[in-house]
């Protein structure tokens, strides 16, 4: 069975977050994106990516 885990964050802090995480990505998202898609994209990058990906998410709920 799974589980499930909640995060809250404020917009500043969302923002903030994402900022960072596209400064450590080191590379334009649609690049990583097209990596990824390729299965060339370093684990820890793809991880970075996908980080990216449910913040925008998120961001895009409220």
């Amino acid at each position: 069975m799974g589980s499930v885990v909640f995060e809250s964050l404020s917009k500043e802090e969302l923002e903030d977050e994402l900022v960072w995480l596209k400064d450590r990505l080191g590379m334009p998202l649609d690049v990583a994106k097209a990596m990824a898609q390729a299965h060339v994209l370093e684990a820890d990058k793809f991880r970075i990516l996908c980080r990216i990906e449910d913040l925008q998410w998120l961001r895009s709920m409220n």
